[in-house]
């Protein structure tokens, strides 16, 4: 759709500031790798000034750049598959599904309640797994450098944050399942 309001530089600077936080809460609950988030989004808004003159200025500006983001990691699980910024492709495609079947609120809600579980599930972890997570996803330290400083070797930790990740997953889907019934 072509709107026929002219959007200025510093408009679009402003909307973007005032989006840019949930647009890379967005790309990363899609599963993008953390150390990706930034790029992905910076890629999302400018695809959107790109594109600016398609803008309905009536509609969510903030909407609009999630869905491009949203199309930005589609498109790149097609294009590069298992060498991608996506965590896992399989949460990947079931987000995005769902991003295709709901509306924005009920994705916001989704997407807040992974969060909550995934809070209360790693209060269930041991520190040492915390600080194993912490320190791969949250600081983005590769494996390699972080196995060195740990004292052990690439796949041993490989496999621990595996093993981790699944014993996430099974809680957050625990949790999950409890809230909807």
């Amino acid at each position: 759709m072509s709107s026929n309001v002219t959007i200025s530089r510093e408009e679009f600077a402003s909307l973007a500031r005032l989006h840019q936080g949930s647009v890379r809460a967005f790309v990363r609950s899609l599963g993008a790798h953390a150390d990706s988030v930034d790029d992905i989004a910076q890629e999302a808004f400018l695809a959107a000034w790109k594109l600016i003159e398609r803008f309905d200025p009536t509609k969510d500006f903030g909407a609009w750049v999630r869905g491009i983001a949203r199309n930005i990691l589609l498109n790149e699980k097609r294009r590069f598959g298992r060498r991608t910024r996506i965590l896992s492709e399989r949460l990947t495609e079931i987000l995005s599904t769902n991003y295709d079947e709901a509306d924005e609120d009920e994705i916001l809600l989704h997407h807040a309640n992974m969060v909550e579980a995934l809070r209360e599930c790693m209060t269930a972890l041991a520190e040492k797994h915390i600080r194993l997570l912490r320190s791969r996803y949250g600081i983005g330290r590769r494996i390699g450098p972080l196995a060195d400083a740990l004292g052990t070797n690439a796949n041993a930790l490989s496999q621990m944050l595996m093993w981790i990740r699944a014993k996430l997953r099974v809680c957050i889907e625990s949790k999950l399942s409890e809230n909807m019934s």
